[in-house]
């Protein structure tokens, strides 16, 4: 569950990225050293490192060694958060010398246990990754924040030098399993540098700062400036666009275009290997250049277009400001580059006017603006008028419509309407489709139209698709609706038509014929534009019921016979044995009871009767084989196994009553068996019967005289026997006559037999005849002319047997020995002889020639190379001839190619022969094969942070020796990160045939290198504010050309951006590292890190309220309470009716004048970001009046005067005037001064009150919001 939480936490706190500047303490992922990550994410704190209840501790929390002449002491370190989780501490660092033994005492934080290992690049190749650069680490995983020690020993001959250091840990993982650069789950990355020998006086870090006086307009001068804490030593190199590069420390551009743009890089640096890097970015702002698109346009009246400021390719249009004008003339928006302009409607008598636009482009950076015009020119022709026919049908003839005024396009929404007007209403959209139509005219470039709709009903054709054949009165109803081609809007009518609604009923109807009418209307019906009918003609029959003639019995063999039935003209059915036309087949009937059905009538109106009859089954006595051949001795025969049916009886000699027939007994003769069957089931109706010869055979033993032995080579003989009334069985050696020939005779016993009788019944008797084989002395073959110096030469495969013995000189056994006999001429006998009598010898003889010769002697000669030229070989003596044992290097005269010969030793044949005797001669000639030192592939140019290449695998023959100047060459392998910038990488390969003689045949090639440093970046921010959402540009002025490819990771949780310039708004408030990876055209790479991290401040979100909700002119005090975030942080601004500003936090006022009062208020955070809401309230006018009915104007001080009561607010008394009448209509008082009633008297002179009576008042008077109030009524003058 630990774990768990601190996962979680760590995925919270990603969010939070912390970059320190290159200049400062800790220098992140410095190129080129690998940057092995972390998994689960960074180790970064939510509290101060170790802090109680901080979750995130997997880092390495102090490093301290003992034993250098310089140590590290870097405790209490905690984690600092670079990407990855690497830190390289410059101002850290070992001094130390050969052999000397290092202790490193490690320790991790409080919470989860680490594992350490220490490995040092002692062979400088920018990676760990030979063995022994692993020189120390944790056996196991300590404790948490517990001390560990661990040592390494200096190698005693490590050149003096500066190497690089990394200490890496990682959680529960041992150190040996700890890789330099791969991935693990938690944990953290410290490089360090040791100094072997001396410290450079370079050692240490260096801060600078970086300005420059930007944006400023092209044409004036750009203002670098460097400044660094050193006081001397530092030396400063700037770089910029388009290869800018300047090594003063406060460089000036003067005179600077806008290809001056772009961020510029600044090195200080005082030799070391921690400089400070800080970059500017410089805007030269040149005045816009831009064209409008559409330059003119003719639009039609309504019409709109949009109005495009076309910027020069590559422009960012956001860093420009637009202005289009006039205002009022149907402009979208007047500030955006591209606006939609729809130009106010002409009156409907204007046909044509033209309208001037123009737009103002101001860089947003610097007032630079520039301006243009856009003429609009608007087309308004009248709209036409259409004339269109009365509702049609269909099938109606075309119709021209009218317009006004002609010439211009019919269309229609069917094909109905040709665009000259001609309507077709056969192919118009039919009810209840509507039917549009409309009609175009041209005025120049606008195209005016009108619509309007017509009607056309569908004709309902009343044709009919089929007739009906003749009905049966018992048929059912037919629907009439299946006969007609249009089943909408049409009706039947006639005899039984409509029980149901459109079917014919033939029920209870005599036979004859029915007229019946079909009739239709168009559709819609109600139209009833074209109707349109057709008659049918129905027939209808009622059949009478068949009789059906007596029929027999028969036999199933029996011939066809017609059957009678009628009425005449029927149709037999339901026995497969009688035909639709009444005639019966027997055979096609059933066996026994039979049923047969005659329908007769007219079509489908027929009547059916149903009548028996029987057939019974002929069986056949015919036999379906014959009785074989019987002995006297054989078993009695079962005869039914010869029958077809089994259902008969057997009669005559020897027959039993179970149907067997017995030979016992009988003589050699032929004997007649009767067989006889009955029909079923009438037994009697056709019987049968067959006869069948039966014969019967006793032959005699014979006597075979005796014969033999003979040879296999001897002629036929003649066998004899006693009796000869039978047959020899003939062999391949005996014939069916008994003639005997030997030589088919299988060599030893050989069977003969003679048989009487038959093959089933007979007798034999079988002799045996011995033969003995011929063994020929032929010989297949001659005896070679052969040499005294020969072996023993077998005669056996000169035989076709090795049977026989051989003789003459020379000969022992089997064998010929020529060294016996000497030169000369002999001859040799074979005999042989047949076993076991010897009735049959034979005998050859051979001739046999025997010669003699002496040794050939070779000279020695070689080791060649297999380019050296053909040599003759010499040998004695002469005249024989050369070939190789396992080369091919030599020909038939002695001409040796070493070219051709294989590698090592070559073996010569030599020799010359005399008859059959042949001398030979051998020696072993060296070859060594050269070996090329061809490449067989080139390599493209190398980047300095490329893997080190194996020099071999470029090769044909990988092994030679490897030799260059260039410091990139070690071995055989080539490392980018030594070698020389540029192409001074020449680099020699030298091959041998041996190693034991080097100069037997060498061979070498050259090979030239590119290699190109690793590519300077510099990237730099514009941002649009410091408010969140605030949209930021980025940029790479280091980049000539717009080429490579660059991906920046903004780390706020968004996905990485691809390009070298882009845009990024940061919606969330907080501090953002941006990292920037850059890949050459050449395929180098590098990255960089913006110096300052994106600092996006909170926006505050203003708000309030005001009570009451409901403001009157009576009442106008409203409270306003400030409900914005972050309220005591902010500072505010209200702003009442544009004229007052107050900046309370929340504030109590009053509006004294009716209407709608706005109220703005501006909240500022401490940062400077604002956020700004306006409302409204509206003082609502209370205004009113009171007039009395009666007055007393007796000086009591009480009502002595007539005038009306208004309320506190409302009277616009400049507008008043009241008069007052008597009964009569005589002005008695008038006055305009509303403070001034009337006192009863006549015109207010208060000497003579007027008489108790009513009179009448006249008011007029306005309200502050200018309503005029005209009010007429009686008052009451009371005299009491």
């Amino acid at each position: 569950m630990r774990r768990f939480i601190h996962i979680k936490l760590r995925l919270l706190f990603t969010l939070v990225v912390l970059v320190t500047s290159m200049g400062a303490q800790n220098i992140v992922n410095p190129a080129p050293y690998c940057n092995g990550p972390y998994s689960t994410g960074l180790c970064n704190q939510p509290g101060a490192s170790n802090a109680p209840g901080n979750f995130i501790n997997d880092f390495i929390d102090c490093v301290q060694t003992s034993g250098a002449n310089n140590n590290i002491n870097n405790c209490n370190s905690g984690c600092n958060g670079g990407p990855n989780n690497y830190n390289l501490h410059c101002s850290h660092y070992l001094q130390v010398a050969p052999g000397q033994t290092i202790s490193v005492l490690l320790k991790s934080g409080n919470t989860y246990a680490q594992g350490f290992a220490i490995f040092i690049d002692w062979n400088q190749d920018n990676i760990f990754n030979v063995p022994a650069e692993y020189v120390a680490g944790t056996a196991a995983v300590p404790p948490a924040a517990t001390t560990v020690i661990v040592t390494f020993t200096v190698p005693a001959n490590q050149a003096p030098g500066s190497y690089r250091m990394r200490i890496r840990c990682a959680f529960a993982t041992p150190g040996p399993n700890i890789t330099p650069c791969g991935v693990h789950g938690f944990g953290e990355t410290e490089d360090y540098t040791i100094y072997v020998g001396a410290i450079p006086p370079n050692a240490g870090i260096v801060t600078a700062t970086a300005t420059v006086n930007s944006p400023i307009c092209a044409g004036q001068s750009i203002n670098l400036n460097a400044v660094s804490g050193a006081t001397s030593g530092i030396t400063y190199t700037w770089t910029g666009p388009g290869g800018y590069s300047n090594t003063a420390q406060s460089p000036v551009i003067a005179n600077a275009s806008f290809t001056a743009s772009g961020v510029y890089s600044v090195v200080a640096s005082n030799g070391g290997a921690c400089a400070a890097y800080k970059t500017v970015t410089v805007q030269v702002i040149p005045y816009p250049t831009f064209s409008l698109a559409p330059l003119t346009k003719t639009i039609c009246q309504g019409g709109s277009l949009t109005a495009s400021v076309v910027l020069p390719f590559g422009t960012n249009p956001s860093q420009y400001s637009y202005s289009w004008s006039p205002s009022g003339a149907g402009i979208f928006n007047p500030f955006l580059q591209n606006t939609n302009i729809t130009p106010l409607l002409l009156p409907v008598n204007v046909t044509q006017s033209t309208i001037i636009y123009s737009v103002a482009v101001t860089p947003t950076v610097l007032g630079c603006t520039a301006a243009t015009t856009l003429a609009v020119t608007i087309n308004n022709p009248l709209t036409p008028t259409l004339t269109m026919p009365q509702p049609v049908c269909n099938t109606y003839a075309p119709i021209q419509l009218m317009a006004i005024p002609g010439g211009g396009t019919w269309s229609a929404n069917s094909i109905a309407v040709s665009p000259n007007g001609i309507l077709n209403p056969a192919l118009a959209n039919l009810e209840p489709i509507p039917n549009i139509a409309s009609y175009s005219f041209a005025a120049g470039a606008c195209i005016v139209s009108n619509t309007v709709a017509f009607s056309v009903s569908k004709y309902i054709s009343p044709a009919l698709s089929s007739s009906l054949s003749t009905i049966c009165v018992q048929d059912a109803p037919k629907s009439l609706m299946s006969l007609v081609q249009n089943t909408l809007n049409g009706q039947w009518s006639g005899i039984g038509v409509n029980n149901p609604p459109n079917f014919f009923n033939p029920i209870g109807l005599a036979t004859g014929n029915y007229s019946l009418k079909y009739k239709t209307r168009s559709d819609p019906p109600i139209m009833n534009i074209c109707p349109d009918s057709v008659f049918l003609l129905v027939s209808v029959f009622n059949p009478p019921t068949p009789i059906i003639a007596s029929i027999s019995d028969k036999c199933n063999t029996s011939g066809t016979v017609t059957l009678s039935a009628s009425p005449l003209g029927g149709i037999w059915s339901l026995n497969s044995g009688v035909n639709s036309l009444g005639v019966q087949t027997p055979s096609l009937c059933g066996i026994g009871t039979n049923s047969v059905t005659y329908t007769a009538g007219q079509g489908t109106c027929v009547a059916s009767s149903s009548a028996t009859f029987h057939v019974s089954k002929f069986n056949t006595a015919s036999l379906s084989n014959t009785v074989l051949i019987l002995c006297a001795s054989s078993n009695p025969y079962n005869l039914m196994s010869v029958v077809q049916n089994t259902n008969g009886y057997w009669t005559g000699i020897n027959t039993s009553t179970n149907n067997f027939f017995n030979p016992a007994a009988l003589p050699s003769n032929t004997f007649s068996l009767i067989y006889t069957t009955y029909s079923t089931p009438n037994p009697t109706l056709c019987g049968d019967s067959k006869t069948i010869i039966a014969s019967v055979l006793n032959p005699q033993t014979p006597n075979i005289s005796v014969a033999g032995p003979y040879c296999s080579k001897g002629g036929p003989v003649q066998m004899s026997v006693t009796p000869n009334t039978g047959y020899w069985n003939a062999t391949s050696y005996l014939s069916a006559t008994g003639v005997l020939t030997p030589s088919l005779c299988a060599i030893g016993s050989n069977n003969i037999q003679y048989i009487v009788g038959t093959s089933t019944c007979n007798a034999t008797q079988t002799r045996t005849v011995n033969v003995e084989a011929f063994v020929p002395a032929t010989l297949n073959n001659n005896i070679p002319d052969l040499c005294n110096t020969g072996s023993a030469f077998s005669l056996l495969p000169l035989t076709i047997n090795n049977l026989g013995v051989w003789s003459g000189p020379g000969v022992t056994g089997a064998n010929f020995l020529p060294s016996v006999t000497g030169a000369g001429q002999y001859i040799l006998t074979y005999q042989t002889a047949s076993s076991p009598g010897g009735l049959c010898t034979d005998a050859s003889t051979i001739s046999v020639k025997v010669f003699s010769l002496a040794t050939p002697q070779l000279t020695k000669v070689g080791p060649f190379c297999n380019n050296s030229p053909p040599i003759q070989l010499q040998v004695s003596p002469v005249g024989g001839v050369f070939g190789g044992a396992n080369t091919s290097a030599i020909n038939y005269s002695g001409i040796f190619n070493p070219g051709l010969a294989a590698q090592g030793g070559n073996i010569i044949n030599y020799s010359i022969s005399a008859g059959p005797c042949i001398a030979y001669a051998q020696a072993t000639i060296n070859v060594e094969h050269f070996v090329s030192a061809n490449f067989d592939k080139y390599l493209d140019p190398l980047c300095k942070n490329n893997e080190v290449v194996d020099l071999n695998s470029l090769v044909q023959n990988p092994g030679g020796i490897w030799s260059s100047s260039s410091p990139g060459l070690v071995g055989s392998k080539f490392y980018p990160s030594k070698a020389n910038i540029g192409s001074d990488n020449i680099i020699n390969y030298q091959t041998f045939s041996s190693a034991n003689n080097f100069n037997l045949c060498p061979d070498r090639s050259t090979i030239q290198i590119n290699v190109i440093d690793i590519p300077t970046v510099t990237i730099n921010s514009v941002n649009s504010g410091i408010c969140a959402p605030v949209e930021v540009f980025f940029n790479t002025p280091s980049i000539n050309g717009n080429k490579g490819k660059g991906t920046w990771y903004l780390n706020d949780g968004s996905e990485p951006q691809n390009g070298l310039f882009i845009s990024h708004t940061f919606k969330s408030p907080g501090t953002y590292s941006v990292v920037f990876n850059y890949i050459s055209e050449e395929g180098c790479s590098s990255q960089k890190i913006l110096d300052v991290p994106i600092k996006v401040f909170e926006s505050p979100s203003a708000n309030f309220i005001f009570e009451p909700d409901e403001l009157s002119i009576s009442n106008p005090e409203v409270n306003l309470t400030n409900l914005s975030s972050a309220l005591s942080k902010n500072k505010y601004r209200w702003t009442l009716d544009s004229n007052t500003e107050l900046s309370d936090i929340s504030l109590q006022t009053q509006f004294n004048q009716i209407g709608i009062h706005k109220v703005t208020l501006l909240a500022i955070s401490p940062e400077g970001c604002k956020d700004e809401i306006t409302k409204t309230i509206e003082v609502k006018n209370d205004f009113n009046v009171f007039i009395p009915n009666s007055f007393t104007p007796n000086s009591d001080g009480l009502n002595d005067e007539f005038s009306p009561v208004f309320s506190k607010y409302g009277l616009d008394s400049r507008t008043f005037e009241m008069q007052i009448f008597d009964r009569w209509g005589k002005s008695i008082y008038s006055t305009k001064d509303v403070t001034k009633g009337w006192d009863g008297s006549l015109n207010n002179k208060g000497d003579v009150l007027l008489k108790e009576d009513n009179y009448v008042y006249k008011l007029r008077y306005k309200d502050l919001e200018g309503r005029i109030y005209d009010k007429t009524g009686h008052i009451t003058l009371l005299n009491k």
